[in-house]
């Protein structure tokens, strides 16, 4: 990479995090999300510094009342919901996993990417443009057929005319029905997926959703990602928080915001160090108000280009290179540990500058607890603790390289930071963090997981696990079989030709989307039934069908 390349890397870097992201407009997505794909469902509020899906639930159970309390705060590496790749995810599963806690910072949410987001972009088009405008059109035909039907005497004028007339009529019809059915076919996030799912459950219509505003990603060819807190409205309530009423772009109550590492706060514009910045939020559980900030850490650092290594560094620890830093950083993590450590320097400023002591960083940091650099990093915010050593990020795989069970484990990288002589709402009766990490693959969830999907038996045959074939069939029936009977599709807009009074006629409207038929009936059978039969891939259907992080979940006292 020369020197130019670098340049345009750098700058590409921050406007990422300047929060443009690129040109895409997130508040008039969500604006649309809310128009066809909420409906009237329930509430949503657009703006610059958040996205609120639910902020006036229907039903309240007032559980603030109660004389004592426990709060669940939990953090939870979704895998991308809503993609292609994860297409049969099991929300209902997913809802019912998390209805168990109280609020819930969630990483990896997306917006709408990919052939999903080319055809709501196409869907919408033809609701509002390309149907009304033909609609448009032949009804000034019609008023023009009209008009000349009036003034011909002539009968065979007049049944010409009157075969154009019955024409313009059908085809205004179409277009009229073909708007309203083309209405249930906007496909929708993932994120929202998982709130529906949630207000299906008894007592579910108290949660709601803050989400981030727009969408940050390590590169402008990445997959933007979001940040969401799922939270039940009886038990916390959100609350203004001074930083982000300084920072608002829009006039709403500034409880949430992605933070902005300037030089107003930090002394340095440090936004370029971030692939993706945490979401701040703050909340109030009966008297304990506390302030969340969660994040999915960059995993891969740009160790072979070195003017992006020193702008890293310099702006997060003063150095050019990590390997003028104590042991642990490396090149596979220096950009990881700036992340965190630069968020740690604006905790410490909210602290100090906007008087909040009650924070709870948490997220997905891609590192594990173990490394012996946590020490300097932790420094920056004197007094905050890392917690829960347990091994979050699933494996893919039966075996690791030394052929040992990886019982579906591979690293601990999900953590809460928090300064334990502030937050001391969230110790146990030892004095010690009471931090968990809720294992799916057990439990409830995991006997679901396995009643419901696994095929495979325990008999090998050629390297290979033999399965059930009445259970494989049974899967492919209730899944696939919709899709390739045609009792189930998913639609698009394409062209496409109907018949009116005997002709042929091309128009634009639903037709069957092939493509996005093929892919879900490959990826269920490859990626959630064949993949469990491979040592390789043991593990996969849990992340397809769940995620491959496992959520944490600590426990406060209120």
């Amino acid at each position: 990479m020369n020197k130019y390349t670098i340049s345009i890397s750098l700058i590409i870097i921050s406007f990422i995090a300047s929060g443009n992201s690129w040109s895409r407009d997130y508040k008039k997505e969500c604006q649309e999300v809310a128009k066809y794909a909420i409906a009237n469902k329930y509430s949503a509020l657009c703006s610059l510094d958040y996205h609120l899906f639910n902020a006036k639930p229907k039903k309240s159970l007032n559980i603030q009342k109660e004389a004592k309390a426990q709060l669940k705060i939990a953090e939870f590496n979704a895998y991308h919901p809503g993609m292609a790749k994860t297409r049969f995810k099991d929300y209902q599963k997913i809802a019912s996993l998390i209805n168990k806690w109280d609020i819930i910072g969630m990483t990896e949410l997306l917006p709408l990417v990919s052939d999903d987001l080319t055809h709501n972009n196409n869907l919408v088009k033809f609701i509002e443009i390309t149907a009304p405008g033909k609609i448009d059109f032949y009804q000034k035909s019609l008023k023009d057929i009209q008009r000349k039907l009036k003034k011909t005497k002539s009968n065979y004028r007049r049944k010409s005319l009157l075969k154009k007339l019955n024409i313009k009529e059908k085809m205004i019809t179409f277009y009229k029905a073909e708007i309203k059915k083309a209405k249930a076919h906007y496909r929708k996030p993932g994120y929202l997926k998982i709130l529906d799912e949630l207000h299906k459950l008894k007592s579910g219509k108290r949660w709601a959703l803050v989400l981030s505003p727009i969408g940050e990603a390590a590169k402008v060819t990445d997959v933007h990602e979001l940040v969401g807190y799922f939270y039940k409205s009886d038990m916390v309530k959100p609350y203004s928080n001074e930083y982000c009423k300084k920072t608002a772009k829009s006039k709403v109550s500034p409880f949430a915001c992605i933070p902005t590492m300037d030089k107003k706060i930090l002394g340095q514009d440090k936004n370029d160090v971030f692939s993706r910045r945490p979401f701040m939020a703050s909340f109030k559980a009966k008297s304990f108000n506390f302030t969340l900030l969660t994040s999915h850490v960059i995993y891969t650092s740009p160790k072979d280009h070195p003017e992006l290594v020193s702008n890293i560094l310099q702006k997060s620890f003063g150095v050019d290179h990590w390997k003028e830093l104590s042991t642990g950083i490396n090149g596979g993590n220096f950009a990881r540990f700036a992340e965190v450590k630069v968020t740690l320097e604006l905790i410490q400023k909210l602290r100090t500058k906007y008087k909040q002591k009650d924070i709870i960083y948490m997220g997905d940091l891609n590192l594990n607890h173990k490394n012996k650099f946590w020490n300097q990093v932790l420094s920056a915010a004197p007094g905050f603790e890392l917690y829960v050593e347990e091994k979050t990020s699933l494996s893919k795989a039966r075996y690791n390289s030394n052929m040992e069970e990886t019982n579906g484990f591979s690293n601990d990288f999900d953590h809460f930071l928090f300064d334990p002589s502030h937050t001391n709402e969230c110790l146990g009766e030892d004095a010690k963090a009471n931090v968990k990490v809720e294992n799916f693959y057990k439990g409830a969830t995991g006997r679901y997981v396995k009643r419901l999907y696994e095929v495979r038996t325990k008999r090998i045959n050629e390297n290979k696990y033999e399965y059930n074939k009445a259970k494989y069939k049974r899967l492919l029936d209730k899944f696939v079989a919709p899709f390739e009977n045609g009792e189930k599709t998913i639609m698009k807009i394409g062209n496409k030709k109907i018949i009116v009074s005997g002709k042929a006629h091309s128009v634009k409207g639903l037709i069957k989307d092939k493509r996005a038929v093929n892919l879900i009936t490959d990826f269920f059978q490859h990626r959630v039934l064949d993949s469990q039969l491979a040592d390789q891939t043991y593990y996969v259907y849990y992340a397809n069908l769940l995620s491959d992080h496992m959520p944490i979940v600590l426990t406060c006292n209120i």
